[in-house]
């Protein structure tokens, strides 16, 4: 596929499906050819992705800073850590790419401890839980869950179980601000979100 026909697809697609951002679809505001033709190959993992665009250092600078609101940061540093060096973006580039995916590590251990105690304590009392989407996919679809970022976590639990789960969740110093599954009628999908203590850790 043609650099061209990338970047044209991009803005075809975005134009209906929005990228994140401070502003709609700013990823496809960087120098279209090599930029972004360089992002999707990399991303795309070919194995012998074009050189890194000679741009500007505000250009990366712009990449980077775009790349956060979409959590992509630590994937792209996954799949460019295992280029050559001619395939690099700047050292500068490289050197936060590489904290963020230290962050990522970081945040993902701390995940896994803090979905470790809410499941734990749910089975304890004889509530079956599951974990879905973002931790889900991240532990078994990608190389490394630090790839996977996300700002909460999804369980699923048996309507009948929701009482109890809540009380679970309060014994562990979360808070709700609505706790209603008494009045909660089982044929309706009811979600709750709970708050960890003193903020710390990810949404439930």
């Amino acid at each position: 596929m043609s650099s061209d026909t990338i970047v044209t697809l991009a803005r075809e697609l975005h134009e209906s499906c929005r990228l994140a951002g401070s502003e709609e679809n700013e990823l496809l505001t960087l120098p279209p050819d090599p930029m972004i033709t360089w992002l999707v190959m990399v991303l795309r993992q070919r194995p012998c992705p074009p050189a890194p665009p000679d741009v500007s250092a505000g250009d990366w600078e712009r990449l980077l800073e775009y790349l956060r609101s979409h959590w992509i940061g630590p994937a792209l540093y996954w799949h460019i850590r295992q280029l050559p060096d001619a395939c690099r973006p700047p050292d500068s580039c490289m050197h936060t790419l590489h904290h963020l995916w230290l962050d990522a590590e970081v945040q993902t251990i701390r995940a896994g401890q803090q979905i470790r105690r809410v499941v734990e304590a749910l089975e304890a009392v004889g509530i079956p839980v599951l974990l879905l989407k973002g931790p889900a996919l991240a532990r078994r679809v990608y190389p490394s869950p630090a790839m996977r970022q996300g700002s909460d976590i999804d369980l699923l639990i048996h309507y009948e179980d929701m009482e109890r789960g809540e009380a679970v969740m309060a014994a562990l110093g979360y808070t709700c601000p609505v706790k209603t599954a008494a009045q909660s009628p089982p044929i309706v999908p009811t979600t709750r979100t709970f708050t960890p203590p003193e903020e710390q850790g990810n949404r439930l």
